[in-house]
């Protein structure tokens, strides 16, 4: 018999309330979205990217001519302080040096991004420690410490760390990008979703596509930069281990269930229609 994980206890039950999708760039997000849609209806999916503030973000859900269930953005958590109560969140987190690679290799295939000069000219090694942005530089603690500590440039204050790390327990579920079939599973264990198949999206080849083939010194240059970002990843993995543990034995077998039929999805074709919302009974 399955287990229910405790919910938080802010936390609206599952399917109620705003879901806030706090996207962290990098992190497999473009198939998380069109997981969303897919669930909640393309229409109810409100993608706030162009949004600089929290007033912003609460404009564009007081303007949105329809029914908005999802939230979706690169904005700091905290954004719910603005917005219609109740509200959850969701994110995906993934190891710093992976992440900061996939954002340099990204950056330099995009002509209109305002990095994109500097990841051109300069070596990874050399844009981590000179560029002067957020991006490659604990980002994702940024992120997570909230509407009040969050910058756009690449300063980094130790005091983020234990207020990202307070943020990720209030978190509906924990999602790594490293674990992404057993994420999805806590993902629609905590939100009730139903099976939520997916075929990779926004996946660039690139030459040296296995971040192992990187070298020491370059390594070590990008975890000395996201060194806050080292340890709330090992601290929302930690977490994410807690969520798994708190299910029965039966997980396994379920996620190698979901990773049969999602492999039979990738090959329908299905993935091309256009998202449908979920009807609930």
């Amino acid at each position: 018999m399955t287990s229910s994980a405790p919910q938080d206890a802010g936390a609206a039950p599952p399917g109620e309330g705003l879901l806030i999708f706090l996207h962290i760039p990098k992190t497999a997000g473009s198939t998380v979205l069109r997981i969303l849609e897919r669930e909640y209806g393309r229409n109810a999916v409100l993608k706030a990217y162009d949004a600089h503030d929290a007033d912003e973000v609460a404009a564009a859900v007081a303007g949105a001519k329809r029914f908005v269930r999802v939230l979706a953005g690169h904005f700091p958590f905290g954004i719910d302080e603005v917005l219609p109560a109740p509200s959850r969140y969701m994110t995906f987190f993934r190891d710093p040096v992976d992440r900061v690679r996939s954002h340099y290799d990204f950056v330099r295939t995009q002509p209109d991004h305002y990095l994109h000069q500097a990841a051109c000219s300069l070596t990874l090694s050399e844009y981590v420690r000179r560029c002067g942005a957020a991006e490659p530089n604990n980002d994702q603690t940024r992120l997570l410490a909230g509407t009040g500590t969050a910058r756009s440039s690449g300063t980094a204050d130790p005091e983020m760390l234990p207020l990202a790390k307070s943020n990720v327990d209030r978190l509906g579920a924990v999602g790594l990008t490293e674990e992404f079939d057993a994420s999805l599973i806590l993902l629609r264990r905590a939100f009730g979703w139903r099976r939520p198949f997916y075929v990779r999206r926004n996946v660039r080849r690139r030459e040296h596509r296995d971040v192992d083939r990187l070298s020491p010194d370059i390594r070590a240059v990008i975890q000395a930069h996201n060194a806050l970002d080292v340890e709330l990843f090992e601290y929302a993995r930690d977490r994410f281990r807690q969520q798994l543990a708190e299910y029965a034995d039966d997980f396994e077998r379920e996620l190698r269930r979901f990773r049969r039929l999602n492999a039979i999805y990738r090959g329908s074709g299905l993935d091309a229609i256009a998202p449908f919302a979920r009807i609930r009974s």
